[in-house]
């Protein structure tokens, strides 16, 4: 239960700033490929850091990218 919490907290502690990153690069005009890429990658980044913290208690190589992306 306890990873299950955390994998909820580290979301709504990566996903409210990354999603302000994407609203600047809306406002500021970005190129059209850039917004879709980035909120792809965070999607994924956030899926496979969820599976990582909820299938192990130590590191995991969903663990990484994630959080370097996050």
């Amino acid at each position: 239960m306890s990873r299950a919490i955390r994998v909820h907290g580290n979301a709504t502690e990566h996903v409210p700033i990354a999603l302000l990153l994407l609203l600047v690069a809306e406002l500021s005009r970005a190129g059209p490929t850039l917004l879709p890429v980035c909120g792809a990658v965070l999607v994924v980044a956030r899926m496979l850091h969820a599976f990582g913290v909820g299938k192990s208690a130590g590191a995991s190589w969903q663990r990484a990218p994630s959080a370097a992306s996050a």
